[in-house]
């Protein structure tokens, strides 16, 4: 979040799309991360929340239904992000990363990761077979 914050306050107009998945009852990622850029001074017309965003590929289909910005900057970790750049730019998206860490050294890549690539590959392929048809 605080890597956002600061790209937010050097691009005026920059929108801000939280996306996490809400535990009913329970925790929102979202709503923890909206409520940081709030105290953050981000203006609410600058923020977007998308509480149904159980992957990434899920969030940047859900975003583009829901929106015509198609220019975004992608906020993650080192070994999410070309999996994230990936999915947007295969779903038209005109993307960039920005890489944050949390301080502590990282593994390079979650062993879940492999998988998650692979499952987003096939979604993608095949989401394009039938938008191609």
């Amino acid at each position: 979040m605080e890597g956002a914050l600061r790209y937010l306050a050097l691009h005026q107009g920059a929108k801000l799309i939280l996306s996490g998945y809400a535990i009913p009852h329970g925790y929102s990622e979202t709503t923890a991360m909206a409520e940081f850029a709030r105290a953050n001074a981000v203006p609410e017309k600058d923020i977007m929340v998308d509480e149904k965003g159980r992957s990434t590929y899920v969030t940047l289909l859900n975003f583009r239904r829901s929106s015509p910005l198609r220019r975004v900057l992608i906020v993650s970790q080192d070994y999410h992000l070309p999996r994230a750049l990936y999915i947007a730019q295969a779903m038209g998206f005109e993307a960039a990363g920005l890489v944050v860490s949390e301080g502590a050294a990282q593994p390079a890549m979650p062993f879940r990761e492999y998988f998650t690539r692979l499952k987003d590959f096939l979604l993608l392929r095949v989401s394009g077979w039938f938008n191609a048809n």
